[in-house]
């Protein structure tokens, strides 16, 4: 249990109370002690007290009257009176006053300890039955949030079960983007993902306190205060009513800067090709223009949540792939409530889409250069005969002499004289092979006019001459290769 007052003039009896329980090993988080049965009242009215041991005789207020009060309270406090009184009529009226167990003085420590160990086996009953009620009035809240035509009757007849712990069912319902794990107090039920906004069921009374602590800077929504659990659905619809409006800022007045129609961004399609262009900027504008249409009331929420939707939809569609190696997480802005207000959420987006068009733009350029390397080894393939140089190459696709002996490094793993000495040798060994060519002819036909320089970067690639390499191949020794 969690707190027991103990109410007695005598400090002995105090004593010889808390004696008799901590011998017993039951386990209390505190232990209140009172001289009278005011103290007494008053803490229980300001506290939640489990356990209340009392004597008959006090003080300002007796063991009789105090248990009257008590009960008035509607508090589920239990009672234990001690008194010297063994009469049973006496004892009959105690229960009736909402007193639970009647003891005897001098206090007997078995009694005592059996009492307590009965009530505390009660009290862990109640606490696991009050959980599965409230477990059970949560969920079913949380369905009636979906659902217009939910009868209450169920949610009330779970209230019931609840007793003394709702005291009211007076509420207001919050619409936030603030997010927590699954809440349920006494007092305020949280709630994640209600079409898609985060919702607080809370007492009226907690209102001002939330706002200023812990929903402060997040954007909100406040219903009224209701107290009818039959329009819970209306009451949600009422706080993400005023959430969307506080979220967009809407200004619908005459001084709001207006749009000309052929602006509204209903070219969605214009938006998506825009991204990975050098237009990335117009893609951005026109999206803020669609803000500020909303925010002036020119298109309606619903119709800007739909042409949101359709935006990232199509951003999904087309740049699946760069969206997961990025790991960019599209789905959250796909809720476009999840940030506190519009301008943020305008933001988050404008990131994606610059983080995208950096990607498609590098693709780009990766793209053209692989082009351009492509056509360069073509170029290659069809006048390595000839005597070419990487100056004649660089300039027929049209590059940079540097920027290009990098990329082509780069594309196909060799230099450019390598690669067109390996091109060159490739073909003078098939001549070899293939055909009765002289060597001074295929040293001409792979595009060394001079012979000693054929033989030079032959041997330099074989360590055999050419002549030695046709010996080689047809007597089928094996031959070293690039």
């Amino acid at each position: 249990m969690n707190k027991l007052v103990i109410a007695d003039d005598e400090k002995k009896v105090r004593n010889r109370v808390i004696s008799i329980i901590e011998s017993a090993h039951i386990p209390i988080s505190e232990i209140i002690e009172c001289d009278n049965g005011e103290k007494a009242l008053d803490i229980i009215k300001n506290e939640e007290i489990d356990v209340l041991i009392t004597d008959v005789n006090m003080p300002q207020l007796d063991g009789i009257m105090l248990a009257r009060e008590i009960k008035k309270l509607g508090c589920n406090t239990k009672i234990i009176v001690i008194s010297w009184y063994n009469d049973f009529d006496y004892a009959v009226n105690l229960l009736r006053s909402g007193v639970r167990e009647y003891l005897l003085k001098p206090i007997n420590k078995d009694d005592m300890i059996n009492i307590m160990r009965l009530l505390q086996n009660e009290l862990n009953d109640e606490k696991k039955e009050y959980k599965d009620n409230v477990n059970l009035l949560y969920d079913q809240i949380k369905h009636a949030f979906y659902h217009r035509d939910f009868y209450g009757d169920s949610i009330n007849k779970t209230i019931i079960k609840l007793k003394h712990k709702v005291k009211e069912t007076n509420y207001v319902i919050i619409c936030t983007n603030y997010k927590q794990e699954k809440n349920i107090s006494d007092n305020e039920f949280f709630f994640d993902s209600i079409s898609g906004h985060n919702i607080i069921m809370t007492n009226p009374k907690n209102v001002n306190e939330l706002l200023e602590g812990k929903l402060k800077g997040y954007g909100v929504g406040v219903s009224k205060v209701y107290n009818d659990l039959n329009l819970v659905y209306l009451a949600s619809k009422e706080a993400i009513g005023k959430r969307k409006d506080n979220y967009f800022i809407r200004l619908n007045n005459p001084n709001c800067i207006r749009e000309e129609k052929a602006t509204k961004v209903c070219e969605i399609d214009n938006i998506i090709q825009l991204i990975g262009t050098a237009r990335l900027e117009t893609a951005c504008k026109y999206f803020a223009i669609l803000v500020n249409m909303v925010k002036c009331c020119e298109i309606e929420i619903p119709q800007f949540e739909g042409i949101v939707t359709e935006i990232l939809n199509k951003i999904q569609s087309n740049y699946g792939g760069i969206i997961e190696e990025k790991n960019l997480n599209i789905k959250e802005l796909l809720n476009i409530y999840k940030c506190t207000n519009i301008d943020t959420y305008s933001n988050e987006l404008f990131k994606l889409v610059k983080i995208i068009n950096i990607k498609i733009t590098n693709e780009c350029e990766k793209y053209k250069i692989k082009i351009k390397m492509e056509e360069a080894i073509k170029y290659i393939d069809e006048n390595y005969k000839n005597e070419i140089n990487m100056t004649m190459v660089s300039n027929y696709v049209s590059m940079n002499y540097s920027v290009f002996s990098l990329d082509f490094k780069e594309y196909t793993g060799k230099n450019f004289v390598n690669y067109l000495k390996d091109i060159r040798l490739q073909e003078a060994k098939r001549l070899l092979d293939e055909t009765d060519m002289k060597i001074i002819e295929i040293g001409e036909a792979v595009g060394y006019e001079n012979d000693k320089h054929f033989l030079k970067v032959f041997k330099g690639a074989y360590s055999v001459t050419p002549s030695e390499y046709r010996k080689n191949i047809k007597n089928g020794r094996m031959i070293v290769t690039l």
